[in-house]
């Protein structure tokens, strides 16, 4: 990757990105399946798989999980391609979201971090927090009764309580 200018800190490396980063958002443009491409992404980003990382690789990846969980959104709500087993296929994916996040999140991406210009970093931040959310409320959406979901990654631990609502005719 080549610096696009220079800061008094050296060289910018904010839009930047690894290969396989560019080529998992290739992945997602040929519609390549959601938990194939987020556990793609989640291997590349395992804690101590790669010593380093570009912040243009935090941009993408944070756009990445966006995007498969609205694209899961939108197949659930059409039903555009049949999955499965609905309640597992989502699990699946929301931990691998939890490990994704959970690297972006940890000490080891603060000099990627730092690649950012700060109004970038900001908004990055916001569609990382609320990507998780969104894949949480999925996941949320095929369970049955109410139950207790815990996944714990070492930068994040969160406990999930649904309540599903019980309609009555």
């Amino acid at each position: 990757c080549m610096p696009t200018d220079w800061s008094h800190y050296g060289p910018n490396l904010g839009s930047c990105k690894s290969n396989i980063i560019s080529d998992l958002e290739d992945s997602i443009r040929k519609q390549d399946p959601e938990d194939i491409v987020i556990s793609k992404l989640a291997r590349f980003l395992k804690p101590h798989k790669r010593s380093s990382y570009y912040g243009g690789d935090i941009d993408g990846a944070v756009a990445m999980i966006r995007t498969l969980s609205d694209r899961l959104q939108y197949v659930f709500q059409t039903e555009s391609k049949p999955i499965q087993n609905k309640k597992a296929y989502m699990e699946s994916f929301f931990q691998n979201v939890m490990r994704s996040v959970s690297t972006l999140i940890s000490k080891k991406l603060v000099p990627s971090w730092l690649d950012l210009e700060h109004d970038n970093k900001m908004n990055i931040i916001s569609n990382l927090f609320s990507a998780l959310d969104e894949s949480a409320f999925l996941l949320a959406d095929f369970v049955n009764r109410p139950e207790i979901l815990e996944e714990t990654t070492l930068n994040i631990g969160r406990k999930i309580w649904y309540h599903i609502r019980m309609h009555s005719n």
